[in-house]
């Protein structure tokens, strides 16, 4: 069974031989290598960024999920550090904040390719595609979602890919993990370069949703055989049609509680998981089957519990923990979502913010000082839901800042709460787009 990864229809000849980088633009693309539910928008982290630090300085995100707030800091001059548990998060932000070259992803993808041709036939065997679980065969069902030579390209892929990480070249190393996160972004969706049959959403859906939808569209939702290496090709070549972070951070994988990287940093920005909202590992099970990882026992280390208590202790840990990490005058800007709870007939909504805040003041003896709080409703357009329909879920945040000693703060330009989409500024995102 291949081991799990251990961290610390495009002509894709055309595209690797024939890529030149693109003039500099509007940045957007790059920051959807991949979106996440209840990840924040880059021009609220630019917003921040702006405000609380200057070029040179660190930016952390001790919950960076698919790295808005590290890539962000990275496109701005500072130095972008992200960390998070999960191992498709830490992936996708190393990649981002660390990325190749053009011409050397490129390179290595020819060697890739060649690699690819050059090994055998791969038998697909159900055991060892399932870890031996069968609660993981039905709840990936592979060959639901790829056709059967797609899912024997993506595993001879994965165990060619999976080697490099041994390799003393660090442009090499650069490299796998960037193609690796590509592949992430591609393992399903509706665009060209997908490697699923064709889905809407950016999470795994279920195998009965699936079902329901060919039964619905008779020969819609069908697989087809897919060329992985032209689909990593298409999705590199738009990713890197706008400029990459001049500045390079770093990404960590470790609980928000312990995590301690020796460098303090001017500005933490963080959203930590919503209380009792979301389910992480779940909805990327198949991104972490790719990797290696059973989501199972992915989702066991991960802080995910509705108990309102344990939550807010594990949170008040977590703020120590970002205090210790924080250097002198420095500033932490905490994101967290009001949740609706039901108890029978009754529905409240559970301002996590204000507590958050609350309970940090009584703790008393603390560096950290609540400086304010801002509330920022959603637009409906921009909540995403995999669940429950975009009318319920997240439909307000609310914004904790906090002061440790006196920061130099400026208040920059930008009006983060109109979201928008297409000015000018940083923006490397589209890895899960």
């Amino acid at each position: 069974m291949l081991s799990t990864l251990q961290i610390p229809h495009t002509d894709a000849n055309r595209l690797i031989s024939s890529y030149k980088v693109a003039p500099r633009t509007w940045r957007h693309s790059f920051h959807q290598i991949c979106s996440r539910v209840a990840s924040f928008p880059p021009p609220l982290t630019h917003y921040f960024i702006q405000m609380y630090t200057k070029p040179g300085d660190v930016v952390l995100d001790v919950f960076s999920g698919t790295g808005t707030a590290p890539l962000q800091a990275c496109l701005d001059g500072r130095v972008g550090l992200g960390n998070d548990i999960s191992p498709e998060a830490y992936m996708l932000t190393a990649a981002k904040v660390d990325p190749p070259k053009p011409a050397d992803f490129f390179e290595y993808l020819t060697h890739i390719r060649r690699k690819l041709s050059s090994s055998g036939k791969i038998d697909v065997d159900d055991n060892e595609l399932y870890f031996g679980s069968d609660f993981l065969r039905q709840k990936l069902n592979l060959r639901l979602y790829y056709h059967r030579e797609t899912l024997a390209q993506l595993l001879k892929l994965r165990s060619i890919v999976l080697t490099e990480f041994a390799s003393t070249s660090e442009n090499y190393l650069r490299s796998a993990r960037f193609c690796l996160a590509l592949i992430l972004g591609i393992l399903h969706g509706d665009r060209p370069e997908s490697l699923s049959l064709p889905l809407d959403r950016s999470k795994s859906l279920t195998t009965n949703h699936i079902k329901k939808m060919q039964e619905a569209y008779p020969g819609k939702y069908e697989t087809e055989n897919k060329d992985v290496i032209a689909c990593i090709a298409l999705k590199a070549e738009k990713t890197f049609r706008h400029e990459i972070p001049g500045v390079h951070g770093k990404a960590f994988m470790d609980d928000a509680v312990n995590f301690s990287c020796g460098i303090n940093a001017k500005l933490v920005i963080t959203s930590p998981p919503y209380y009792n909202a979301h389910t992480y590992a779940y909805d990327n099970r198949h991104r972490l089957w790719f990797l290696g990882y059973d989501y199972q026992k992915v989702q066991r280390g991960m802080f995910q519990i509705s108990n309102q208590s344990e939550y807010s202790s594990y949170l008040m840990r977590c703020l120590k923990n970002i205090e210790a990490n924080l250097d002198d005058d420095s500033a932490c800007v905490l994101v967290v979502g009001d949740v609706e709870m039901s108890s029978g007939s009754r529905k409240e909504i559970v301002e996590t913010g204000e507590q958050i805040a609350s309970e940090w003041r009584d703790q008393g003896s603390t560096e950290m000082e609540v400086a304010r709080i801002i509330v920022d409703p959603i637009p409906l357009k921009s909540r995403r839901y995999i669940h429950v329909p975009i009318t319920k879920g997240i439909k307000q945040e609310r914004i904790v800042i906090f002061h440790k000693g006196r920061p130099n703060a400026r208040e920059p330009w930008i009006d983060w709460t109109q979201r928008p989409m297409n000015q000018a500024g940083p923006n490397w995102a589209s890895l899960y787009e």
